[in-house]
């Protein structure tokens, strides 16, 4: 009988979201510069998150990579560092993170399945999302430019340019569940021996744009939109049933 996964299966950990910089929700082990970089805070594409939601919010920005480097220069005048990261598993022509090389597709997919992933969020019951709040979700991913996007490759370089730090995760994706953890100063242990789980540290979501003084509740409905479009790309639509969610 296959083991039912369960969020206990899975180890979390306290985190300095000011000593160590945030990567991707990905699951799988990695390393910086060739080295065990510990636990570390998990955004959509590491800090590339916080530039998606600046050009959601702020639609007369510049080109990419002006908008990585203004808000990698904001970040880190606020004590944070950034990161990105890219795979062992990749091919020549992508970056090896699936949330930049499939970003267009994800807001494609965020918007062709609006309503149900909305209703898949409404009903963790946990963040508090009114209708003028997805109202405004919708109409501010309407508006998104996603012809815009670069190649999952560029943003990655463009990040690296613009001071990230680079991570190098191993292997497939393997993970066996969605998790949205919204302790703050923790994540999710991970290890080559661990299982695996997309997690995202949305405690650092909700921070992050209070300092940046974007609408908090805004920033959060985006990002477990854009996380659940994730899920649906890079598993579902793979031919595999859709992960467990669990809201720690």
């Amino acid at each position: 009988m296959n083991h039912i996964v369960k969020l206990t299966d899975f180890n979390f950990v306290k985190v300095d979201c000011y000593q160590k910089a945030g990567f991707c929700v990905d699951g799988r082990f990695g390393k910086v510069n060739n080295k065990d970089y510990g636990a570390y805070p998990q955004l959509l594409g590491g800090s590339l998150h916080f530039v998606v939601l600046s050009r959601l919010f702020n639609k007369s920005e510049n080109g990419w990579n002006s908008s990585i480097q203004k808000i990698f220069s904001a970040l880190s005048s606020l004590g944070f560092k950034t990161g990105v990261h890219t795979s062992t598993y990749s091919n020549s022509s992508e970056s090896g993170c699936g949330f930049a090389d499939n970003l267009r597709s994800v807001f494609k997919v965020f918007l062709q399945n609006f309503s149900k992933i909305k209703g898949s969020i409404d009903k963790l019951s946990v963040f508090d999302l009114d209708w003028q709040n997805w109202s405004v979700i919708r109409s501010l991913l309407n508006k998104f430019s996603i012809g815009s996007i670069p190649s999952g490759k560029d943003l990655i370089q463009m990040a690296v340019k613009h001071k990230a730090l680079l991570q190098s995760l191993e292997g497939e994706h393997q993970e066996q569940a969605v998790i949205i953890n919204t302790v703050e100063d923790t994540t999710l242990e991970i290890s080559r021996e661990a299982l695996s789980a997309f997690n995202l540290d949305v405690w650092l979501v909700s921070k992050v744009a209070r300092l940046f003084s974007w609408d908090v509740k805004l920033s959060v409905g985006l990002s477990l939109g854009l996380y659940s479009a994730v899920e649906i790309v890079l598993v579902e639509q793979k031919g595999k049933p859709p992960l467990p969610v669990f809201v720690r």
